[in-house]
């Protein structure tokens, strides 16, 4: 390809994703494609290796920064608003749960429907809560992520439901419901 052709399919780009009619469409492939990627650190102890909704783990972590659905987590965030435990915890008054996680990624990611909100009643299995849409598949059920650490933890996941949302939504197909207007 000459230069010239390199030039002009460059300035066709940047001109495509500046107007405004195109640029939700490529924020919203862009949030897409960091959906796709978990990479985190923080604090805690413990392992936990995830396969969809079935989470074998002994672990309470807490991410202090990285990407986790879609949202940089910042050095900020407070353990309220981003924790992880597996093992038996009472969370209402005569009611155990085998584990409890919570994610809160901002205002943009509660719109996009990406925070995380649940209690399991079952050993090893995670549980979409309450602030999932029952109209919407989670996507954390298609998340395959390990974890651990002691001290300092580490997350590394990808989750493949994302990915088919992201290429779907080349095509204008929405999976997930969480193409912002």
């Amino acid at each position: 390809m000459g230069m010239r052709r390199i030039l002009l399919l460059t300035v066709v780009l940047a001109a495509a994703v500046g107007s405004g009619c195109t640029s939700t469409y490529w924020a919203n492939r862009g949030r897409d494609a960091a959906d796709i990627v978990t990479l985190t650190l923080g604090t805690g102890f413990g392992v936990k290796a995830q396969v969809g909704p079935i989470q074998p783990a002994i672990i309470i972590t807490h991410d202090i920064v990285g990407l986790r659905s879609g949202a940089v987590v910042p050095l900020t965030m407070d353990i309220e608003n981003n924790y992880e435990m597996f093992f038996p915890i009472p969370i209402d008054e005569g009611t155990m749960a085998c584990g409890a996680a919570y994610f809160h990624p901002g205002e943009t990611g509660e719109k996009r429907r990406k925070d995380l909100d649940w209690r399991s009643p079952f050993p090893l299995v995670a549980y979409a809560g309450p602030k999932t849409d029952p109209d919407v598949f989670s996507p954390q059920y298609t998340q395959i992520e390990v974890a651990g650490g002691a001290i300092l933890t580490a997350r590394l996941g990808v989750n493949v439901g994302e990915l088919v949302d992201f290429l779907l939504g080349w095509f204008g197909v929405d999976m997930y419901k969480d193409d912002l207007e």
